[in-house]
C-alpha cells in the first residue's frame, strides 16, 4: 500500500497545480476583479451568483459565453467563431463598489487580452415578426397554449414546431438563417410545418400559411464575434 501513497499524492499535486491558471487582478476607487482560466477538470462545476444594484460576479466557475453575456450590455449578441472557446471556464470575482464605473468594459478587455481573443463588432438590422392575417394564424395556434412543452425538430431545409412561442421561434428562426428576429407577443404558441430552400423561400411559405411576416425595423442589433488570434 505505501507504494502507492507517493503516485496518488503526485497525481493530486498535479491537479491542484494544473487547476487554473495565474490570476489577473485589478483594483480601483470604484471597482476590482480578479480572474483566472480553469483547467477542463472543472468544466463540470457552474454555480455562481451575481447582484443588480451594483455590479457584482462571484464564480466558482463560469463559461466563457455566461461571462460576456453578463458583461455586455443585453441589447449585444455575443457569438464565437470556434465552438470551443465556449467551453471555457474562469473562476471570476467582480465587485464594483461605486457607480459608475468601468468594471464590466475593463473585465471585457482584460479577459480578450488575456485569452488572446480577436473582437469583431458588426452592426445588422432587426425584423420583426408580426401577424398580418389572423384568420390564418388561428389554425395554427395550439390548444396547448403553453402549458405542456414545446417540440421543435429542425432539418436542413425544414422546420417543424408544435406548441411554441413566438419568441421561441424567433431564436429558431435567427439561428436557421443567421438574422435578428424578434417578437413581443408572449401569449400566441404555434404549430407550423415548412420546407424551403432559401430565407426568401421562408418568408413566403410562413406569410402564405401562417400569416406572419418579417418586418423591417428602424432598430439595429450589434455582434460581438469572439474569435482567436
Amino acid at each position: 500500500m505505501k507504494k502507492n501513497i507517493l503516485p496518488i499524492l503526485g497525481l493530486a499535486l498535479l491537479f491542484s497545480s494544473c487547476a487554473k491558471k495565474e490570476a489577473i487582478s485589478k483594483e480601483t476607487d470604484n471597482y476590482r476583479y480578479e480572474f483566472s482560466e480553469l483547467s477542463l477538470s472543472l468544466v463540470s462545476i457552474n454555480n455562481y451568483s451575481k447582484s443588480s444594484d451594483l455590479d457584482v460576479l462571484n464564480a466558482e466557475s463560469i463559461s466563457l459565453p455566461d461571462l460576456f453575456k453578463f458583461l455586455v450590455n443585453d441589447s449585444i449578441i455575443v457569438d464565437f467563431k470556434e465552438d470551443d472557446l465556449k467551453t471555457i471556464n474562469l473562476e471570476v470575482l467582480a465587485e464594483e463598489f461605486h457607480k459608475p464605473s468601468t468594471l464590466k468594459k475593463d473585465l471585457f478587455d482584460a479577459v480578450v487580452s488575456e485569452l488572446q481573443l480577436k473582437v469583431r463588432k458588426t452592426k445588422s438590422k432587426v425584423l420583426e415578426l408580426v401577424i398580418v392575417d389572423s384568420l390564418k394564424l388561428g389554425q395554427h395556434i395550439s390548444e396547448n397554449d403553453g402549458s405542456n412543452s414545446s417540440k421543435t425538430y429542425q432539418s436542413k431545409d425544414s422546420i417543424s414546431i408544435e406548441n411554441v412561442g413566438f419568441k421561441a421561434f424567433c431564436k429558431i428562426i435567427n439561428k436557421k438563417f443567421d438574422i435578428n428576429t424578434i417578437s413581443d407577443n408572449t401569449s400566441s404558441y404555434i404549430n407550423y410545418n415548412v420546407k424551403f430552400d432559401d430565407l426568401e423561400q421562408f418568408k413566403s411559405d410562413m406569410k402564405t400559411k401562417i400569416g406572419l411576416e418579417l418586418k423591417n425595423t428602424n432598430k439595429q442589433k450589434t455582434t460581438y464575434l469572439i474569435s482567436k488570434k
